[in-house]
């Protein structure tokens, strides 16, 4: 009848409207949010690098698409010969450190789970599309999507650890392309940004 026709129809949709709502808020779209965390100076990555035998932590390669910004500093030295100008620039991060990045490890970035899912839920909030998603869950969607590049033994689910200077540190290990970083040029920070005056090149 058409009345079962209808019922029917109504069923589809609803199992489809269900369908794309599970997968809008699943790990693509925590992804999609820490990303724009990043690009909008609302949180930061730590890049580690090595000098000799120390680590050294500062701005990724492309800071700015790392969610660091610039800061001109203008300084002026007087001698009895004459007075000498100096302008350099620095770059200074925005909001939490959410993500990290090391030199040795190419192309990889390891999430912190916990402050990177409150970024995106507080960012999701200012949106139709809020995140209903607890660390766990995201941690089971992860290893389901076969998504994460590394997983250390003894850790919770997903998890992977860093050693970081004097302390480990530990999050979900994924590729810098499948956040939607890995190639910087593809990458555009939103308008009323100010672009890069230096990318340094991808991680």
């Amino acid at each position: 009848s058409m009345r079962e026709r209808a019922r029917t129809a109504l069923r589809v949709a609803s199992e489809v409207h269900v369908a794309h709502v599970e997968e809008e808020v699943g790990w693509k779209r925590f992804l999609e949010l820490v990303r724009e965390a990043f690009l909008s100076g609302k949180a930061h990555c730590i890049h580690a690098r090595r000098i000799g035998r120390s680590l050294v932590f500062g701005p990724p390669p492309s800071p700015m698409l790392w969610g660091w910004r610039t800061r001109r500093t203008h300084t002026t030295s007087s001698d009895s010969q004459d007075e000498r100008e100096s302008r350099s620039v620095t770059y200074v991060e925005q909001g939490p450190t959410i993500a990290y990045t090391h030199a040795d490890k190419p192309g990889q970035v390891l999430i912190s789970p916990g402050p990177a899912l409150r970024m995106a839920i507080l960012l999701a909030r200012d949106t139709a599309r809020p995140l209903h998603l607890d660390v766990s869950a995201l941690a089971r969607e992860f290893v389901a999507a076969g998504v994460l590049t590394s997983v250390s033994r003894g850790r919770a689910v997903g998890r992977c650890k860093w050693s970081w200077a004097q302390r480990d540190v530990d999050g979900f290990e994924i590729s810098v392309d499948v956040l939607g970083m890995g190639a910087s040029e593809t990458v555009s920070l939103p308008d009323n940004e100010a672009a890069d005056p230096d990318s340094g090149g991808d991680l």
